[in-house]
């Protein structure tokens, strides 16, 4: 190999090799931002719902119940809105996916996490009664679009480098 051909290498090898590690670790750290405040947006905007819900679940109106439900479900990646009474029976189904046969009712908010969905688990309690549940609220979040927001991330990155690096030859 030539002194030419060493030289080049040190020169782009080097600065391409530094572009690829700062861009993998700017998609993990995209990546787990994204899935943080995702998770933090479908926490938050079950909570909020859940004393009104609550409410209108103790109070037996429900339209007022479905029309709450089809606010939260209006929430940016929410699939599936699903309120159930106290035993366990399904109250409500808005939105594209079943949610499985019959649960025990959540004590806290909780949340599982699945390939391509999250499953918010809310317990519905009125504001007249301490502690008492009324039901539960499970919302079904879909996040495949946290899987196209890193890929459009990496394409735009692999762009940027190839660019770069053809600048360079």
């Amino acid at each position: 190999m030539s002194l030419n051909t060493r030289l080049l290498f040190a020169l782009l090898g080097f600065p391409l090799l530094v572009y690829a590690v700062m861009a993998i670790l700017l998609v993990i750290q995209s990546d787990l931002g994204g899935r943080d405040e995702l998770k933090e947006r479908l926490i938050s905007a079950g909570e909020l719902m859940a004393p009104s819900l609550g409410d209108a679940m103790a109070d037996g109106d429900l339209q007022r119940l479905e029309k709450l439900a089809r606010q939260l479900l209006e929430h940016r990646g929410l699939r599936a809105v699903t309120l159930f009474d106290e035993q366990g029976n399904r109250l409500l189904v808005l939105g594209s996916s079943m949610p499985p046969p019959r649960l025990d009712a959540p004590m806290a908010t909780a949340i599982t996490m699945e390939e391509d969905a999250w499953r918010l688990r809310v317990p519905l309690g009125s504001s007249d009664t301490l502690r008492m549940t009324n039901g539960w609220l499970e919302a079904e979040m879909d996040t495949r679009t946290l899987t196209l927001e890193r890929y459009k991330l990496i394409a735009s990155l692999s762009l940027g480098g190839c660019c770069w690096g053809y600048c360079y030859f």
